[in-house]
């Protein structure tokens, strides 16, 4: 089963902490946008049948993305609302941005390990979702800090485009989890392995830095 939320306990307090997932979808051969960074290809897909996305989102406190992919989604030749909520969104970029009317977004910058823990505490005891992209997953990845990878496998091949993954996945993923859907989507959990010597995730260099498809782009 997915992992479940965390009890951190001091001396003096005890919070409740959930996980860090990545939460997407990728074609049968590794794209999660085409080669203009669109996501056309997904709407077959985006039917009735939400894929767990409903219940997913309510487990939802906060959010994390970079900066391509806010512009991608978000940007001035996108003319969409605001579909998070009050969640507090930080988008990680060197670059200025408007903020969504009606979003609670946090422009941040620098080593994912210096927010990591205000990131945590932001969601409020839920999760928190990695939306992409590539660049800042590998990020979390290497830091040690992505828990769960949610991988949403839609039977389609585009040929090119926007890859996951942007290299090589330190450690190990454990799958513990496979659901298939009538439209033929496949969901994989995974749980990215830790060192079971000091809890931190296998491969980490530095233990102690510590609507329906999703999909994601950019850095």
């Amino acid at each position: 089963m997915p992992r479940r939320p965390a009890l951190y306990i001091t001396e003096r307090s005890f919070t409740l902490v959930g996980v860090i997932q990545l939460y997407i979808a990728a074609s049968l051969d590794g794209f999660v946008a085409d080669v203009d960074g669109g996501f056309d290809w997904l709407d077959p897909y985006n039917g009735d049948d939400d894929h767990g996305y409903g219940e997913f989102i309510e487990g939802v406190g906060a959010l994390v993305m970079g900066a391509d992919t806010y512009e991608l989604f978000f940007g001035p030749l996108r003319d969409v609302s605001w579909p998070y909520g009050a969640r507090p969104t930080w988008v990680f970029t060197h670059r200025s941005f408007a903020v969504v009317p009606g979003a609670d977004v946090r422009f941040v910058s620098g080593d994912v390990r210096s927010v990591a823990e205000e990131v945590r505490a932001s969601a409020g005891g839920l999760d928190v979702w990695l939306v992409g992209g590539g660049d800042l997953v590998a990020q979390f990845l290497d830091a040690g800090l992505l828990d769960v990878v949610r991988l949403f496998v839609i039977p389609v091949a585009l040929g090119a485009g926007i890859p996951l993954w942007r290299g090589p996945i330190p450690g190990a993923l454990e799958l513990v989890e496979v659901s298939g859907y009538e439209d033929g989507v496949a969901e994989l959990r995974y749980e990215v392995a830790r060192d079971p010597a000091n809890g931190a995730h296998a491969g980490d260099a530095d233990a102690d830095g510590v609507d329906g498809i999703p999909g994601a782009a950019g850095s």
